[in-house]
């Protein structure tokens, strides 16, 4: 009888072990799934495909735009001293920056900007490229409204001047243009998502009514899709083949509503109805990953399309710090970069 109490004790005390160490593990597997990849404060970051190095503008000590090889945290200055701006579109190639800024007449000309412009209004949102190779700032036309790379030396935007509006297409000097497609009197909330077949913007027509509008930039063809998009929030576009998907938020009297649509069925799926949604992007054509923000924290879910599962990730960066996402660079199901206050993070997804 001994004998078996003692067994029992030492299957007790085994099946503690294993159950602490499954706990450990688990708990080492959950706080390794995010890591900072540096403490630096950083702007518009973007990661290059092959994952090797981040670009991105940083305003302390010397502000200007900046490269970092992930691996071994090296930093490069790759600019000449910049103002801050309001936004950076790097091109697919990461050999030009596409930079907006207000133009703040009395500091830029008091203390010489680069982008000074002495003909332009105080207070203007101008945009510049800048090309790495050159180190030199280009401006574009005050009369470019809404603009984004179509290639690596293209760009389309939106040209608007004594009430003509259209899309059009140039390097980015501003030359080689091409006058895609005559807007009339539609006016051009601003881009989605571009490549060189399709531009995905955000309109207003005649009526007041905001629409998804697709535009085939091989045949002018424009389609005009998802009506009444609340515009204060973000929208994702994914391509799949000849389908597309959208991602949206709808906004019922403060409670917000996550779906998807496949734009050629023009079918309707929810992700999720909660006030508290931030967040979310495509991480590609079947998984999407979103936030939802609480109190002290914000928690990551990925949700899959095919068979409408979701997913949650995680809420913390480690046991004491709250998780916040500024910003998504999705890349794959296997891993994700966001941004939290202003630090670049890895989210490995697996």
């Amino acid at each position: 009888m001994k004998h078996i109490n003692l067994i029992i004790k030492i299957l007790i005390v085994l099946i503690i072990i294993v159950v602490i160490v499954f706990v450990s593990f688990a708990c080492r597997k959950t706080n390794s799934d995010i890591a900072k990849l540096s403490d630096k404060i950083i702007f518009w970051p973007k990661v290059t495909q092959d994952e090797k190095n981040v670009y991105y503008f940083k305003n302390s000590e010397d502000p200007g735009l900046y490269k970092m090889d992930i691996e071994n945290k090296e930093e490069e200055k790759i600019s000449e001293t910049l103002d801050t701006p309001d936004l950076i579109l790097w091109s697919p190639d990461f050999q030009n920056a596409l930079i907006f800024i207000t133009y703040n007449k009395t500091n830029m000309e008091r203390y010489g900007s680069p982008f000074i412009d002495y003909a332009t209004p105080d207070q203007t949102q101008i945009k510049w490229v800048f090309n790495i190779q050159t180190k030199k700032l280009h401006k574009l036309s005050n009369y470019i409204i809404n603009v984004d790379w179509l290639s690596e030396n293209n760009l389309v935007y939106q040209y608007q001047k004594d009430g003509i509006s259209s899309i059009q297409t140039s390097d980015y000097y501003g030359q080689n243009i091409q006058v895609i497609y005559d807007l009339g009197n539609m006016y051009v909330d601003k881009f989605v998502s571009v490549n060189e077949n399709k531009l995905y913007f955000m309109a207003t027509p005649g009526e007041g009514i905001s629409y998804l509008y697709i535009l085939d930039l091989a045949n002018n063809d424009l389609i005009k899709s998802i009506a009444d998009i609340d515009l204060s929030y973000d929208i994702s576009i994914v391509e799949s083949g000849d389908a597309s998907y959208v991602a949206y938020i709808k906004d019922f009297n403060g409670t917000k509503t996550l779906s998807w649509m496949n734009i050629s069925t023009q079918e309707i799926n929810t992700i999720e109805t909660n006030s508290d949604i931030n967040k979310f992007a495509w991480l590609d054509q079947n998984n999407l990953v979103y936030t939802i923000s609480e109190e002290k924290t914000d928690t990551l879910y990925t949700y899959e399309i095919t068979s409408l599962k979701k997913q949650k990730l995680i809420s913390k960066i480690d046991k004491k710090t709250p998780l916040r996402v500024d910003s998504f660079q999705p890349f794959s199901t296997k891993n994700s970069y966001l941004v939290f206050n202003n630090n670049l993070y890895k989210l490995d997804l697996k």
